[in-house]
């Protein structure tokens, strides 16, 4: 009972956490991927709940299986975050919930059509090993390195019996309780929801540090897309910058955007340093807030270049 105070402590942390991140995230496609980020924490906690409601003999043949159902489920906001460009983003989330049910079939066929132990094929171990690489990776270039790092941890604490190379985590979070046969020690999820918690308050934290002016000179549509590339990750940053400079490039252009701004084409090699920064004709930026609002609004783009201007970055 205790550990399952714990575990409930901890995961409405997160969802507090969460709650109070729903309002930087408001007009912008990062609100699905927060929907299933709080159905995710929602489903680890009502599982663990289910022993004090099931039998005991219920609960052992389908205690793997009904961990594992919310385990997947914190794959779904990096799935959910792929599809996150308008006006596509409604529509994905049918395909995130598609790819959630396809990963929960053998757990399903273990729960509903036998009582054996939970087994996933080497491949279905892979790829749900890199679902987890991929929320680390999408965030590794960014401010939010260390979220990325501790929701991956996390996810790995929560699939530690499926992952290929980390199942020793399940044997050291969950040590044999001869005490506890039925309701094993469930260490893993309350690790895992620790680290997640850990990264809920760094989320915090980091966005605040964002908004202390900067001692350099930086340009305020630079720290708009510094702002989108770490909100989004790696892979739409790469994408929209991508999109930006092959929409340019045609109008001769001499500027190009890259992973830290808009830089001359001339500074490419030395990404500008101590150079002072370009200035951004209109048309371009007309193309590139374009290009954000397929993923933000027009009011969170205004609201993040009043904050920038008034903060005297420059």
């Amino acid at each position: 009972m205790s550990h399952t105070l714990l575990l409930t402590i901890l995961g409405c942390g997160i969802l507090l956490a969460l709650t109070f991140r729903w309002q930087r995230l408001k007009g912008t496609t990062l609100i699905a991927p927060w929907y299933w980020s709080l159905i995710a924490i929602w489903s680890i906690i009502a599982i663990e709940w289910l022993p004090f409601i099931l039998t005991d003999r219920l609960w052992a043949s389908g205690s793997a299986s009904l961990r594992y159902f919310a385990a997947i489920t914190t794959l779904c906001p990096i799935v959910s975050l792929l599809g996150a460009k308008r006006p596509q983003h409604h529509a994905w989330q049918w395909i995130v919930l598609s790819l959630w049910v396809i990963l929960a079939m053998p757990a399903a066929r273990t729960l509903f059509f036998s009582h054996a132990t939970l087994h996933i094929g080497i491949l279905w171990s892979w790829f749900l090993l890199i679902l987890v690489g991929m929320t680390v990776v999408n965030y590794l270039p960014t401010r939010y390195w260390p979220v990325g790092l501790l929701v991956g941890t996390a996810q790995c604490c929560l699939l530690a019996n499926e992952l290929p190379g980390v199942r020793f985590l399940s044997a050291l979070l969950t040590p044999h309780r001869s005490d506890e046969p039925i309701r094993p020690y469930f260490g893993s999820t309350i690790t895992a929801l620790a680290l997640l918690f850990a990264a809920a308050i760094l989320v915090q934290w980091i966005s605040r540090e964002r908004n202390r002016p900067k001692p350099d000179c930086v340009e305020p549509l630079d720290l708009l897309w510094r702002d989108f590339r770490n909100s989004y990750g790696f892979f739409w940053g790469l994408r929209v910058a991508d999109r930006f400079n092959g929409l340019v490039e045609s109008q001769n252009c001499t500027l190009r955007l890259r992973w830290n701004g808009f830089v001359p084409i001339a500074a490419e090699p030395n990404e500008r340093s101590g150079q002072t920064p370009p200035k951004i004709a209109a048309s371009m930026e007309q193309t590139f807030v374009r290009l954000l609002t397929r993923f933000v609004s027009t009011g969170w783009i205004n609201k993040r270049k009043a904050e920038h201007s008034e903060k005297g970055h420059c």
